[in-house]
């Protein structure tokens, strides 16, 4: 598989942001909710549902109350049509629980306790659930036209506020298809879970280990120009572009690589192996990259023979750690261009020297 050569275009053309305003009832959500048009999981599995009753109650009475809501952002995934929430997530699951699900009983209510406390969607008149869905919102659509690189900036901004999702949340709710399922397929594979103890799967950080591993192996850590976010967000969007070849062949590179590492250097190949306190170090990003997609882009014969010369390769290896520059570029400004070109030099630098 030839080494991707991908533009990453920044600043951007404000021209090219498109975004439809409309107004739309509470009724639609719902609709949309029960049809699975607007789409909660999986890239916010982790997210939902955050608020308790008494807030999800409050949302309810504003609703009933005729009061303003918040405008809902969204974009729209290119093969199926559903929703993707930007913002509002947390609005649509209380919808979702209070008029789908019929489980959310009201309490805490400020001004309609007496006529409401305790009800379910279910308790309601029919004229009561008619005029809770007549409530009219803004829901603000970024267009199918507007760049990759543009609506993750979007979605960035308006998630600024409150609890952020991670980039890598947001890498993967703009990217939904081939990429994601891939991450998700990837993160499972049990070599890598061992590997990674301690990474936590829980705000996505397991992909973001897997997508730069990606990033790195298809587009070159020489294309690389400073922004890991900027290089993750093109990785991403290139590959929902790819051949189902091309990302079979990524993964059998992935898996090979990871299996090579451990017979080199153990579980731990992905930390750092000299510790001031004496304790075992975290698993680190950047040596993850340096190493496995240094080991994973060898051919396999060339794997098969550092494996027998792994006593030297783990000499070379531990004199690595006594370059000065090399423990900055893993500690401190780790996504530099120049750090990131660094330590991947070095460690092909090591790889040759065993090879001989």
């Amino acid at each position: 598989m030839s080494t991707l050569t991908l533009p990453i275009k920044q600043p951007f053309d404000p021209s090219t942001i498109e975004v439809e305003v409309k107004n739309v009832t509470i009724g639609v959500l719902i609709d949309m909710l029960k049809n699975d048009a607007i789409d909660l999981t999986p890239a916010f599995q982790r997210k939902q549902d955050l608020w308790n009753d008494e807030k999800k109650s409050r949302l309810v009475e504003s609703i009933l109350l005729g009061l303003p809501l918040p405008s809902f952002y969204f974009s729209i995934e290119k093969d199926s049509k559903r929703w993707v929430v930007i913002d509002g997530l947390q609005r649509l699951c209380t919808l979702k629980k209070f008029a789908i699900d019929q489980t959310l009983e009201l309490k805490g209510l400020d001004f309609l306790g007496k006529q409401y406390g305790k009800k379910t969607y279910n308790d309601f008149e029919y004229f009561e659930k008619l005029s809770f869905s007549m409530l009219s919102v803004t829901v603000n659509i970024l267009k199918g036209k507007t760049p990759p690189d543009v609506k993750y900036l979007i979605f960035q901004r308006i998630n600024s506020a409150g609890t952020p999702l991670t980039p890598q949340e947001i890498r993967n709710a703009l990217n939904q298809g081939v990429a994601t399922r891939l991450l998700e397929n990837m993160v499972d594979i049990p070599l890598f879970r061992q590997m990674t103890k301690g990474v936590s799967a829980q705000r996505m950080a397991d992909k973001e280990f897997v997508l730069r591993f990606l990033a790195f192996y298809l587009i070159g850590y020489e294309s690389y120009e400073g922004d890991m976010d900027a290089f993750l967000n093109v990785a991403m969007h290139t590959l929902n572009q790819l051949s189902q070849d091309d990302l079979d062949a990524a993964k059998v590179a992935f898996c090979r690589g990871l299996f090579v590492c451990r017979e080199l250097l153990g579980d731990d190949a992905f930390r750092k192996p000299i510790s001031d306190s004496g304790r075992r170090n975290p698993v680190s990003k950047a040596l993850f990259d340096a190493l496995a997609v240094s080991v994973s882009k060898l051919t396999q014969a060339e794997q098969d023979d550092l494996i027998l010369k792994k006593a030297l390769f783990s000499t070379f290896y531990l004199e690595l750690f006594h370059d000065k520059r090399l423990q900055k570029t893993l500690s401190e400004g780790t996504g530099k261009s120049k750090s990131v070109g660094y330590r991947f030099q070095k460690m092909e630098e090591v790889i040759r020297k065993t090879l001989g």
